[in-house]
């Protein structure tokens, strides 16, 4: 994913030319991407945004995974992980689980009914191996974030996110090198669902730009 948006960035670079000031933004597991990026990029115009991030890669394990899902991912390497998928993409892949399945009893928390996101969308089980886990642990988060760039970073969470901490999103600006930003949402969840929250995230950003 880094390789990519390093990528991206450079296209975009040579498409606006060398002083058009870059803003990249990541929202929660694209978040971890952005700050890695802090590593990788030399480039004096980017702006990097971190939105409902966190620091400890660790500790994010913990916010993703159920302790059933770590549980299966020690005693057979993989584990079920749930996926909103469009239903009836032929991008889908070939086999998942979903409530139906003849297979279902095999996971925990299936006969919880979550709601999918749009109607468009299905909750389906894919397995996932441990080696995603380890990938994850391994990332070099803290290297990227308190390493002397010299490109800026905006760290925006809201207070009322239940999916990754506020706490976790202040621990980040706090352990960042300068330059570096801080901007708490008050009543914003993860995922910045309300017109309000929504808003106070995007004059933030363009404030930025």
């Amino acid at each position: 994913e880094v390789q990519d948006a390093c990528c991206v960035v450079s296209h975009v670079r040579a498409v606006l030319g060398p002083a058009a000031k870059i803003c990249v933004v990541g929202l929660s597991t694209g978040a971890i991407v952005a700050a890695l990026l802090r590593e990788s990029l030399r480039d004096a115009q980017i702006h990097i945004v971190c939105v409902a991030g966190l620091f400890d890669v660790a500790a994010g394990l913990l916010y993703d995974f159920e302790p059933w899902q770590l549980r299966q991912f020690d005693h057979w390497g993989w584990c079920w992980k749930e996926f909103y998928l469009p239903i009836g993409s032929s991008s889908n892949p070939p086999y998942s689980i979903s409530s139906d399945d003849e297979h279902a009893d095999q996971i925990v928390d299936v006969a919880t009914p979550v709601a999918s996101p749009t109607p468009s969308f299905s909750k389906v089980f894919l397995r996932l191996n441990s080696s995603y886990r380890d990938d994850f642990l391994q990332l070099p988060l803290e290297r990227s974030v308190c390493g002397h760039s010299g490109i800026p970073l905006s760290v925006i969470h809201g207070q009322k996110d239940q999916s990754v901490p506020f706490e976790a999103g202040k621990q980040l600006y706090e352990r960042a090198a300068e330059p570096k930003f801080w901007h708490p949402i008050p009543s914003g969840d993860h995922l910045f669902r309300s017109d309000k929250t929504f808003k106070k995230v995007m004059r933030e950003i363009s404030l930025i730009l």
